[in-house]
């Protein structure tokens, strides 16, 4: 699966935040799934045992994994380890493997996370430190700004503001209700976890039943979706508990504690194969790959667990705003793509460090993070060498003239944690680390908002695991002790060891900036096939829940990874009311009972018209809609797909469930339509784009009557597009079929259409401005631009056993990267020779609609390629060949052909095993 390019989305990358993943790497898990061919799924055995025999030729060891025997994939994983390089892997065995008349693909398995993404820049917006004991620092802040107020809440703002609260006040809790959770792994010592209903409990790394570690940082993230769902326990700290706190849970757990590599795509595939097996009646799936078809593996088992009859949600991804920017398996057949919302409220969840200035004192609250191994009655001095404001962001040079502290190792650093400082004398050493300090006190930029909170968000610019231990304050805070500093003042400050010494709280700020909103992280749609995604959006931004005990028990975190199990809680609710609704039913009940938003653009301004379909699908959950509406649609949306695919009209059934009859009336709800590539780069997909122009839409019939029971067709149909002037850059458009009831309560449901205003196949696919020559290094598998005409002279070594690579070059390996502006279907990977004209490598590489791959990503030639097929010396370019969205495969012009410039082959005179006069240049 990531035989190009991984993005690691989550696990230790959520658990750690070490830094923002914009880095791409060539990281190649050795894990291979293999789906056999109809005549082979009977005896799957036999095929382990040729592979097994094919592979130890090749000097490979070879570990069986998991089999898997849907219907929608059948076939088995197994784990590889081989004297050569994962480049050999992948142009050698693979092929291998694929070349056997009883494999129809072989493919590397591996998977990434749905990863809470620091959001778009915020406007400027202060707040205050939170509240708590009268303090010198409390008193300083208490008029900050007009929204300012903070005030504790009994219930979540996500459960009021949804209405998960009246559900609950009326006894519906999910009771009945068995969800499999599919996450990192559980720390059920988390005290709000203390009376949730676990029946099963795996960890698939572990090998273990019943595993939950103790304190493991990579946990935190499954056990705060945990909580999400069905926390419970006596106490309720802080008003926590689950959607559905009555559910039974079965806990499947991907990552290890510690130490060992997390669990494979296959180890995915397993859990959801065993979940729908056991016959579970939802489950919700923490895991996720990039923009991929519904021929991608995991999103063929999901569709085959909907088809049994298990409703699925999975997060819709943090790669927003913008199109084309979800993922699999959320964008499988009858799954539900969960996107997110901001929180209405914001929470601050703190503990308190006590601080002594001469005779001043007083505290200030700070979020808790990791690592936090702050020794037993500290007593640390304030230290800074100096305001990092002004500088560019990042890591910087120590200022000059800066005087260390007499005492480092009881030393704190104070920095602003958009900076870093380098020590001046060694640029790849963190300052405060060279020096010996062991502890820091960040505090956030000026640019931090209620939006922003105070989340646990280890990742910042300063941060480093040789560190023992960080706090993060607010930016009024920080900006108050670094003014003592700089007054001359010695400061002290104590931060606790342990939540016995925390004096922790919780207080909430009104969100009145993006407060139920589309969150700028959250996924659009659409799918590469142009479908409607995501179904609906749940609170995902700044959520308050269940978390590692180490931490307070409690955390705000924010992603899809949030609102994802808030959505699974849902439908756990609905379920319970509704124990005959099959998964589409649940589907299209909840998506068409969510109430559309406005938008808000990436600025977060809001706007008075509604946010795009693309981005909220169905809109906000509303639990209480759902589950009392007596009106029920059968489809979660209308896809209308493009100009060359679109239906003359769509129906949609709705009926009368009730018991009285209901007079209905039908009208078009038009939301933000907007541009698919950007206004500056015709290869660049727009990002945050909505404008107030609406397509023409047809519904008939537009008024209806049904007697308890009775249903009726109702037909929708585009008439036109909407009238934007730039049709070059490709059109996107949708809204909503608003029907309203006579009922007396849910009254309304509002079912999303999309569509484009553009024949798919317009818009390129290869970004030839991006995509370019490199040379990768062998040892980091870094690649670098090179210019045309560049020379890589190769030693060829064909001692060297098969199946590693037999050739080292002067500069790295010579390869291209190429950028795709989204998903293809069909794509090919040439080497040719630019004397000739020969395809001298057809086909080195074919990607397809069952692989998801990164749009960008490099290859590279190694000389191992087809059995070390010679290469000759001269002058080669590489030609990409993709095709189009919605493209004919059997149609020229639906392909996008790159070329690269042209590079140049030498072989070293010292080269052993080439025909006589190779080395000579021509």
């Amino acid at each position: 699966m990531r035989f190009l390019v991984i993005l690691l989305h989550l696990a230790v990358a959520f658990a750690l935040a070490i830094v923002e993943q914009t880095t791409i790497t060539n990281e190649v898990p050795r894990i291979v799934l293999v789906e056999l061919t109809e005549r082979a799924q009977q005896n799957p055995d036999i095929v382990f045992n040729i592979i097994e025999q094919r592979l130890f030729e090749h000097e490979c060891i070879f570990t069986r994994r998991h089999t898997f025997s849907s219907s929608f994939f059948r076939g088995f994983s197994f784990g590889l380890s081989c004297e050569g390089d994962r480049e050999m892997i992948r142009s050698e065995i693979l092929p291998m493997i694929q070349s056997l008349d009883v494999v129809k693909k072989a493919s590397f398995a591996s998977r990434s996370h749905q990863t809470p993404q620091r959001g778009q820049q915020r406007p400027q917006q202060q707040h205050g430190a939170l509240p708590g004991e009268t303090s010198h620092i409390v008193k300083r802040q208490a008029t900050t700004t007009a929204n300012s107020r903070l005030y504790e809440s009994p219930t979540l703002p996500t459960h009021n503001g949804t209405g998960v609260s009246r559900l609950h006040a009326e006894g519906t809790l999910g009771n009945g209700i068995n969800i499999a959770v599919i996450d990192t792994g559980f720390d059920l010592a988390s005290p709000g976890l203390s009376q949730t209903r676990v029946t099963y409990n795996y960890n698939y790394v572990e090998d273990a039943f019943n595993f939950t570690g103790d304190n493991c940082i990579n946990f935190l993230h499954g056990t705060h979706v945990l909580g999400i769902i069905a926390a419970e326990s006596e106490e309720r700290k802080f008003g926590v508990v689950g959607v559905a706190p009555n559910v039974t849970v079965e806990l499947y757990g991907l990552d290890p504690c510690e130490g060992a590599a997390p669990g494979g795509l296959d180890d995915l595939m397993a859990a959801i194969e065993s979940a729908s097996s056991k016959g579970v009646d939802l489950i919700m799936i923490g895991y996720g790959i990039g923009l991929a078809f519904e021929e991608e593996p995991v999103a063929r088992l999901v569709s085959q667990a909907v088809a049994n009859g298990t409703a699925v949600t999975v997060a819709s991804g943090n790669a927003g705003p913008g199109l084309f920017t979800g993922g699999s398996p959320a964008n499988a057949r009858g799954a539900a793509a969960i996107g997110s919302a901001d929180n209405s409220a914001t929470p601050y969840y703190t503990w308190r460090a006590n601080f002594t200035s001469g005779d001043d004192a007083g505290f200030v609250r700070y979020a808790p993070q990791f690592p936090a191994n702050f020794p037993a009655g500290n007593n640390l001095t304030l230290w800074s060498p100096g305001p990092a404001e002004g500088l560019p962001e990042g890591c910087n040079p120590a200022p000059g003239g800066f005087v260390p502290p007499a005492d480092p190792a009881h030393t704190i650093m104070l920095i602003e944690e958009d900076h870093c400082w380098l020590s001046p004398g060694n640029t790849s050493t963190r300052l405060a680390l060279g020096l010996g300090i062991p502890y820091v006190l960040r505090y956030q930029p000026a640019s931090a908002s209620v939006v922003d909170g105070m989340q646990w968000r280890p990742g910042f610019a300063e941060y480093s695991r040789d560190y023992k231990g960080i706090a993060r304050i607010s930016n009024e805070d920080g900006l108050f002790l670094a003014s003592l500093l700089s007054n001359g003042s010695s400061v002290r400050i104590s931060v606790p060891s342990n939540i016995s010494e925390a004096h922790e709280e919780v207080f909430y700020r009104d969100n009145d900036i993006s407060g139920g909103f589309v969150s700028g992280f959250s996924s659009w749609g659409p799918t590469p096939e142009g479908k409607s995604y995501p179904s609906f959006i749940a609170p995902g931004e700044n959520i308050l829940s269940t978390f590692l005990p180490r931490y307070g028990g409690v955390a705000v975190v924010s992603g899809t990874s949030m609102s994802n199990p808030f959505a699974v809680g849902v439908y756990a609710l609905v379920k319970e009311r509704h124990p005959d609704y099959d998964p589409q039913q649940i589907l299209a009940v909840v998506a068409s009972t969510a109430k559309p938003v406005r938008f808000i653009d990436d600025a977060r301004q809001r706007k008075e018209f509604l946010a795009p379909v693309f981005s909220q699908g169905g809109g906000l959950v509303d639990a209480w809609d759902a589950v009392h509406t007596a009106s029920l649609v059968n489809v979660s949306s209308l896809d209308f797909n493009d100009t060359a695919h679109r239906p003359e009209a769509l129906t949609l059934s709705l009926k009368n469930t009730g018991t009285e009859t209901l007079k209905y009336e039908l009208r078009h709800l038009g939301a933000a339509s907007g541009y698919i590539l950007s206004e500056t780069d015709p290869y660049g997909l727009s990002g945050a784009e909505g404008h107030p122009v609406y397509a023409d839409v047809d519904i008939s019939p537009a008024e209806v009557e049904l007697a308890p029971g009775r249903s009726i067709s109702i037909s929708v149909s585009v008439r036109s597009n909407p009238s934007l002037p730039a049709t070059s850059r490709g059109i996107f458009f949708g809204g909503y079929i608003e029907i309203v009831s006579s009922a007396s309560e849910a009254n309304t449901l509002t079912v999303p259409y999309t569509g484009f205003g553009t024949a798919l196949v317009d818009i390129p696919m290869i970004n030839p401005n991006a995509s370019h020559l490199v040379k990768v290094n062998t040892d980091t598998r870094v690649d670098t631009e090179v210019p045309p005409d560049t020379l890589f002279t190769c030693l060829f070594n064909g001692t060297i056993p098969k199946p590693a690579w037999p050739v080292t070059c002067d500069l790295g390996f010579p390869g291209f990267r190429k950028v795709f502006v989204t998903a293809s279907r069909e794509y090919t990977y040439d080497l040719v020779s630019a004397e000739t004209g020969e395809d001298v490598l057809a086909g080195t590489f074919r990607g397809s609609a069952g692989n998801w791959a990164a749009l960008s990503s490099w290859w590279v030639w190694d000389g191992s390629e087809e059995n070390r097929k010679y290469v000759p010396p001269g002058w080669y370019f590489w030609r990409v060949t993709a095709l189009r969205l919605n493209g004919d495969a059997g149609r020229a012009g639906d392909w996008d052909v790159w070329e690269s410039g042209r590079w140049r082959l030498a072989y070293d005179g010292r080269s052993v095993g080439l025909p006589e006069n190779a080395t000579e240049l021509p």
